[in-house]
């Protein structure tokens, strides 16, 4: 497993992992709505 940071390569494959989960990119935190498809995170990756 390799820990990076979200690159454009990487951006589909994420959106669409979060798709699949929560069945959208919109995440409310406190209130406020947050656009996952636009945070700048980590993320573990398995190749």
């Amino acid at each position: 497993m390799d820990c990076r940071r979200i690159s454009d390569s990487d951006r589909e494959r994420i959106n669409t992992f979060i798709k699949r989960h929560w069945f959208t990119t919109t995440m409310v935190i406190q209130g406020k709505e947050i656009d996952m498809t636009k945070t700048e995170d980590l993320t573990w990756l398995s190749f």
